[in-house]
């Protein structure tokens, strides 16, 4: 994928991968010992990256556009 306002981290690929599951910022967290402050930091970049409103269009975009997949 080309640099652009959509490109996501590796952190933040991995939060999206585990908001798939509807983990809470805690769990998601504690799975990547980071804080969950730090979940949430990285979920707003997620959200204003993939111009998402929320956890479930982030992840259905996520899915379209390849950062994760269905495993």
């Amino acid at each position: 994928m080309s640099k652009n306002k959509k490109d996501l981290t590796e952190c933040e690929i991995k939060v999206l991968d585990l908001l798939k599951h509807s983990m809470t910022n805690v769990e998601i967290g504690e799975k990547l010992f980071i804080s969950h402050h730090t979940v949430h930091a990285h979920k707003a970049s997620i959200f204003k990256k993939l111009d998402a409103h929320d956890s479930l269009e982030a992840v259905v975009k996520g899915l379209k556009l390849g950062y994760i997949n269905l495993d």
